[in-house]
């Protein structure tokens, strides 16, 4: 899994569905601080279901960000 593939995928979805990092932290009932390092690319190996939480806040898969 490349994390840049998920960065990218994440920021478009986001856009699309006009998030922000903390709104989707809220949707996604995660830290804001959880979702920033991951578009920062600090979280390197984020948790699968973590993942699955923003998937299901972004009305998608986890395989879709990949």
């Amino acid at each position: 899994m490349s994390a840049s593939v998920l960065i990218t995928e994440l920021k478009g979805r986001m856009n699309e569905a006009g998030y922000n990092q903390k709104s989707l932290a809220k949707a996604a009932d995660l830290n804001e601080t959880y979702v920033r390092d991951i578009l920062k690319g600090k979280s390197k190996n984020p948790e699968a279901s973590r993942l699955a939480k923003i998937a299901l806040a972004l009305g998608c898969t986890v395989d879709d960000l990949y």
